[in-house]
């Protein structure tokens, strides 16, 4: 079974780099035509990268709904280390 923390950890990354993406799709947006085809182009983009901010969202609140839960019941092994504290998986960035 997967680490909630780690998950956590992972799933936090995506969602900075997905708002990341969000800025720069909003920023770009912002100084086109709002009748072009790149504007409207732009928009379906920033619509898709919001649904993946959401469901990370959606996946952060249960796993830190797991990880609370481990808190409450003080086992020795409950996490105490923050998502910044918590190293990436390899491969990803932090």
């Amino acid at each position: 079974m997967p680490d909630p923390v780690d998950e956590l950890r992972a799933v936090s990354d995506e969602i900075l780099e997905d708002a990341t993406t969000m800025r720069s799709l909003t920023v770009e947006n912002r100084s086109l035509p709002a009748g072009s085809s790149r504007a409207r182009d732009v928009a379906s983009a920033m619509e898709r990268v919001a649904r993946r901010i959401l469901g990370g969202a959606r996946r952060e609140h249960a796993l830190v709904s797991e990880v609370h839960g481990q808190a409450l019941e003080g086992g020795r092994d409950a996490p105490t280390a923050t998502i910044e504290d918590t190293e990436p998986e390899a491969g990803q960035n932090p």
